[in-house]
């Protein structure tokens, strides 16, 4: 998957897509509303980030077979996946309405952006629950896969 394209998208495309989405907008499958999936991708933008891998860590072999399934040969990711982060049920809506969740995300990752113009944030590792141990290139490429995932699902994509 090319990085450069992942990051046009993150960087300019989601603010695009979300011009299409409203409090009306139905998901083809699953069972959040566009505000969840909104807070939801957020989340995961800013968690993939902020949870460094540590050097003595290493990824299981379902993370590596995930990662090399999902990122390396780009295999679509299925529909109506269960988020880990829901186990309990849905959590609640973290902003007022979809305008500020919207805006959140959009803020997210920027701030993804400029956590990683700092050289010693990019050469570090970061966790990921389903794929283990991610470098800088591979949080652009898991986001895009993600929020475009979820973006597909509201048919805003």
């Amino acid at each position: 998957m090319d990085v450069q394209i992942c990051k046009e998208f993150l960087q300019q495309g989601i603010a695009q897509a979300m011009a299409k989405l409203t409090l009306d907008s139905q998901p083809t499958w699953g069972s959040m509303d566009a505000q969840e999936m909104i807070e939801h991708v957020a989340m995961a933008l800013k968690g993939g980030y902020t949870i460094e891998f540590g050097a003595d860590k290493e990824s299981k072999p379902t993370q590596l077979q995930a990662k090399e399934m999902f990122l390396v040969q780009n295999v679509p990711y299925p529909k109506g996946i269960p988020s880990p982060f829901h186990k309990n049920g849905k959590p609640p809506y973290q902003f007022e309405n979809l305008e500020q969740a919207k805006h959140h995300l959009v803020q997210q990752v920027k701030l993804m952006y400029l956590f990683f113009e700092s050289p010693e944030n990019l050469e570090k590792f970061y966790f990921h629950p389903y794929f283990g141990k991610l470098n800088f290139d591979e949080l652009q490429q898991f986001n895009y896969k993600h929020i475009t995932h979820h973006f597909e699902q509201f048919k805003i994509m």
